[in-house]
């Protein structure tokens, strides 16, 4: 718990008895970029809202104006829950901001004009319908951007609760694509520098599609019937191996990006090819947060919420600011408004809704000055800092040996990948025409000298080799367990690597998270195929080696 707290600017109740979360809140400057942000909150009852600040010092700094009914220049009732907001070009012919609104059974995108009276300085809105979508299928989240690098546009994206996507472009609906190894809802965004969208399937793995990609595999399956069974294949992935509660993306500079996600217990920082930036690992539970960059230097700033109440500010890994909150959010925002800038805003699950700033009153307590003797030593004081530093990093090089002993002593792993290949029968269902391949078995025993929870089993293979039940999931682990899965060429190129890499996911009885790897090597039978030399080439090439040479009947038996 922080010894500081936040400040209060401005602060109000969203009606009664209604109910928000993460997706309700959006600060943002509706009414053009030149004009200061508002608050849009939406709640599942159906209440939309837009508050303006106008909250201002007076009697030089010491008391605020706080919330005043004129702050209010709209509520509607939608009559159906708004579970996403968004805003965005969405209307053809317009540069104007409009704003999206999501409810389960259809997406409404909003003209929202402001009318101002200068008798008495009062605002207020005018909400009308530029277009409604009904959707096929229950919505659940909301993603829009430039898709496919256009130019003064947004189009939207609908993720529904069975893993379909909904792409419309404004006013037009122009094609679907089902979402593989889907269970739930997850966080979907879009990168605009790559033109793709990044989500987490089932298994905790972040994937990443180009939407050029699934524009062109949904065509090729109307063109194609037989190509209904076949899913796309991500541009890259990355196993977190761990939940996803949220993910955001920042705008470092014209060159860099990062996505920042947060998990259960951790946060991490991606680049747009996959590479893994920075993480920090938690020793609280999140329930929210936000990034934001300070400009100029472009530097990355990262707010979390935790389940005690607590803001915490993040430069990368290091902890700047710490702050108690007065309620637990759901949500939590930053906006320039129109007498302060940087205000933070948070919203709880029952409409508690709030501006607030960092900072401190004022201490009386003055520390006393530090007196220092005249003999003292500062070649010994050396010595002994030296002294410490050593012994820090030596604690911190055994750290992470001692979490791989400890995990080691927790579950024995054994990978076997069996040398002897067999029939495949999934000729039939790869992308392309190829000739008959073969198969190879791996199997992953697993051995837990303590009871474990929440086990999870994946393997990872280079294209195009592909795994047939990559995952594998158990509920609790006592007993021995053997996971199998089979390994096939899936197309007529060579992997990069014979390499097969299983990770192995669980939660130990105190309630951590460990996370093991193993790996083997397919069998190179399994990838190339003996053939007789060529004894008429033109050109020939001898390799000699100063190591015993295994036989190819051995390599090829």
């Amino acid at each position: 718990m922080s010894l500081f707290k936040t400040r209060e600017w401005w602060r109000t109740h969203c009606g009664e008895n209604e109910a928000f979360d993460n997706h309700s809140l959006l600060v943002t400057p509706l009414f053009g970029p030149d004009i200061h942000n508002v608050i849009i909150v939406g709640s599942h009852n159906g209440y939309l809202r837009i508050y303006k600040p106008s909250s201002k010092w007076i009697e030089e700094g010491k008391t605020l104006t706080g919330y005043k009914p004129t702050d209010l220049i709209l509520e509607s009732s939608l009559e159906k829950p708004i579970i996403d907001l968004n805003v965005g070009k969405f209307v053809s012919g317009s540069q104007n901001l409009h704003l999206a609104v999501l409810s389960p059974s259809n997406l409404i995108v909003y003209n929202v004009s402001m009318i101002g009276n200068a008798a008495d300085e009062e605002d207020r809105c005018v909400l009308n319908i530029a277009y409604e979508h009904n959707l096929k299928r229950l919505g659940a989240t909301l993603t829009v951007g430039p898709f496919g690098g256009v130019q003064g546009r947004d189009f939207l994206c609908v993720q529904c609760l069975d893993g379909t996507l909904l792409f419309y472009e404004q006013e037009t609906f122009t094609f679907s694509y089902n979402l593989t190894n889907y269970l739930l809802p997850t966080p979907l965004i879009y990168v605009a520098k790559n033109d793709a969208f990044v989500t987490l399937n089932s298994g905790w793995v972040f994937e990443c599609y180009r939407y050029q990609h699934i524009a062109e595999f949904d065509k090729n399956k109307e063109k194609q019937p037989s190509e209904l069974g076949k899913s796309l294949y991500p541009d890259w992935k990355y196993n977190l191996g761990e939940a996803v509660m949220d993910v955001k993306i920042a705008t470092l500079s014209s060159v860099e990006l990062a996505i920042v996600v947060l998990g259960e217990r951790s946060l991490y920082c991606l680049k747009d090819d996959c590479s893994l930036k920075y993480t920090k690992r938690f020793d609280y539970a999140a329930l929210c947060f936000h990034v934001y960059v300070v400009e100029p230097d472009g530097v990355l700033m990262v707010m979390t919420v935790t389940e005690t109440n607590t803001l915490m500010v993040y430069e990368g890994t290091t902890l700047r600011w710490t702050a108690q909150l007065p309620f637990a959010p759901v949500a939590v925002n930053r906006g320039n408004f129109q007498h302060l800038e940087g205000v933070i805003v948070l919203l709880s699950d029952e409409g508690s809704l709030e501006g607030c700033f960092l900072g401190t009153e004022p201490s009386l307590f003055v520390a006393p000055p530090v007196s220092c003797t005249k003999d003292f030593n500062y070649e010994t004081a050396e010595s002994d800092v030296a002294k410490y530093r050593k012994m820090l990093q030596k604690s911190a090089a055994s750290d992470s040996s001692l979490t791989n002993a400890t995990a080691e002593s927790e579950i024995g792993i054994s990978v076997w990948i069996s040398p002897h290949l067999e029939p495949c029968p999934f000729n039939e269902e790869l992308a392309v025409e190829t000739e008959k391949h073969s198969m190879c078995r791996v199997s992953v025993e697993l051995i837990p000298y303590a009871p474990l929870r929440q086990v999870q089993v994946s393997f990872e293979v280079h294209d195009p080799l592909i795994v047939r039940a990559d995952y594998h999931e158990i509920a609790n682990l006592c007993d021995r367990h053997l996971a199998q899965s089979v390994i096939h060429m899936g197309d007529k190129a060579v992997p990069a690597s014979l390499e097969t890499v299983v990770t192995v996911t669980y939660e130990n009885s105190f309630g951590a998270i460990r996370v093991l790897q193993r790996k083997a090597q397919v069998p190179v039978r399994l990838v190339a195929k003996l053939c007789p030399p060529e004894s008429g080439s033109s050109f020939s090439i001898t390799v000699k080696s100063d190591e015993p040479i295994v036989s190819l009947s051995q390599l090829f038996p």
